[in-house]
C-alpha cells in the first residue's frame, strides 16, 4: 500500500522546516524525504545517496509528484519560502507556462 498522504505531508513540512536547501531544489528534497521513509540511504564513505527499489518498496513508495506538489501547496500557504531567486525563477517559469496554454 502506498504511503498514506499525511505521513508524506508530515514528512516533507519536517524536512522543509529543517533544511533550507531542500526549499530550493525538489531533487533534493525528494532525496531527504526517501531516506526518511526509508526507500534511500546516504552513504557518507562514498559521499552519494542509494535508492534500491524492489517491487514491494515501488508499491509502498510515495510517488514522487507527490513530494514536490506537497512543497508547492506548502510554498504557497507561505510556509517555507525559498530564496529570492528560486521565487523569481519558478514565477517566471510559472508565467512562460501560462502564456504557452492560453496561446493554444
Amino acid at each position: 500500500m502506498i504511503k498514506d498522504i499525511q505521513t508524506v505531508t508530515a514528512t516533507v513540512e519536517q524536512t522543509l522546516q529543517n533544511n533550507k536547501k531542500a526549499r530550493n531544489n525538489d531533487t533534493y528534497l525528494t532525496l531527504l524525504v526517501l531516506e526518511q521513509l526509508g526507500y534511500a540511504e546516504y552513504n557518507y564513505t562514498h559521499d552519494h545517496y542509494q535508492i534500491t527499489i524492489g517491487q514491494k518498496e515501488l508499491q509502498e513508495m510515495p510517488a514522487l509528484e507527490s513530494i514536490r506538489r506537497t512543497r508547492q501547496k506548502l510554498q504557497q500557504q507561505g510556509k517555507y519560502p525559498p530564496t529570492p531567486q528560486i521565487q523569481q525563477h519558478r514565477k517566471k517559469e510559472e508565467q512562460k507556462i501560462r502564456q504557452k496554454m492560453t496561446r493554444k
